[in-house]
């Protein structure tokens, strides 16, 4: 007997993987594959309060998914928080060696990922 995720094709013996629907697949989230748009915001360069809205969505996603596993959620948003930090320690060393023209822009993607920082330590302490 055939598996209802699979069916035969014309050709005797020939199976095809159909797959399950859609809607019926849970497979969990991946913490790097929900910040990959965010990580995209930050590097552009965005108004802050964009990147701030955007951390917010993935909270909401990362809240949702782990709403009976606090300790998992903390640990997320510390390491998040972690890697803020050392990216914007990293900035504040490229701004002083950048020349004068490169300044403004290093100045506005640090300035969102502060506005980010701010977020993730807020959620923290929100716990």
């Amino acid at each position: 007997m055939v598996d209802d995720w699979f069916r035969l094709e014309a050709a005797p013996g020939r199976l095809a993987t159909q797959g399950p629907p859609t809607h019926l697949l849970r497979m969990p989230r991946s913490p790097t594959a929900d910040l990959a748009p965010l990580i995209k915001l930050l590097q552009a360069g965005v108004p802050p309060a964009r990147a701030a809205t955007e951390f917010c969505r993935v909270l909401a996603i990362w809240k949702a998914e782990l709403r009976d596993d606090d300790e998992e959620l903390q640990e997320r948003l510390s390491g998040l928080a972690e890697q803020m930090t050392t990216g914007i320690e990293e900035m504040h060393e490229g701004i002083s060696e950048a020349s004068d023209k490169g300044k403004p822009t290093l100045r506005r993607i640090l300035a969102t990922h502060e506005a980010v920082l701010d977020e993730v330590r807020k959620a923290q302490q929100a716990g």
